[in-house]
């Protein structure tokens, strides 16, 4: 679309200006007003090229899937989600499922590391997005890059809340995604 404008705006451009050229050679009393005309279009011209949108940006989306509830395991409240909620497991996990009526314990939990990640420690603070879509960005600033976009009840890991500052470094629950999130959009919760 910028394209056709760009391309719009020169041919009036340029044809405004032989207009004027046309009129200033004949010395027609309206020459001045053409040259109007054209120093207008001229200035429409650079303002548009001069506004070309930026390069398309991706734009990561991540929303935490929320597996059936195994024996021994702690239910998380307070996320916003519901219990209905239709449970889909990927395929790779569908086909590794024991046989119906084998007992089997839940599989343990390793932490896979993140980049830019702080050092891991035994007690880490949790949050829930209590918006509909947080963004994760780079650096502690609005105007910063955005990594990725979180939904609305995904729960996050606190890395880091520098003090006198309403930024938090988080990465998801599942070490997907980390960065750096305002912390009007998150509510912290209390340790387990």
């Amino acid at each position: 679309m910028w394209i056709l404008l760009a391309l719009v705006a020169m041919f009036m451009a340029g044809l405004l200006l032989i207009v004027t050229v046309i009129q200033f050679e004949i010395g027609s009393p309206a020459a001045g007003r053409w040259l109007v005309y054209t120093l207008c279009s001229i200035t429409v011209l650079v303002y548009v090229l001069g506004s070309k949108p930026p390069q398309e940006q991706v734009e990561y989306s991540y929303m935490p899937q929320i597996l059936p509830a195994q024996p021994g395991s702690v239910p998380v409240t307070g996320t916003g989600l519901s219990p209905e909620q239709p449970q889909n497991l990927p395929p790779a996990q569908a086909q590794n499922q024991p046989p119906a009526g084998t007992e089997t314990s839940p599989p343990a939990l390793s932490a896979a590391p993140v980049p830019d990640s702080a050092p891991q420690e035994t007690a880490l603070k949790r949050a829930v997005v209590n918006t509909a879509s947080l963004n994760v960005r780079t650096e502690p600033d609005f105007n910063s890059q955005i990594k990725g976009t979180v939904k609305a009840g995904a729960e996050l890991v606190v890395l880091e809340e520098p003090g006198g500052s309403d930024w938090i470094r988080i990465r998801t629950a599942d070490s997907v995604l980390a960065g750096w999130v305002h912390r009007d959009y998150i509510k912290i919760l209390q340790a387990r």
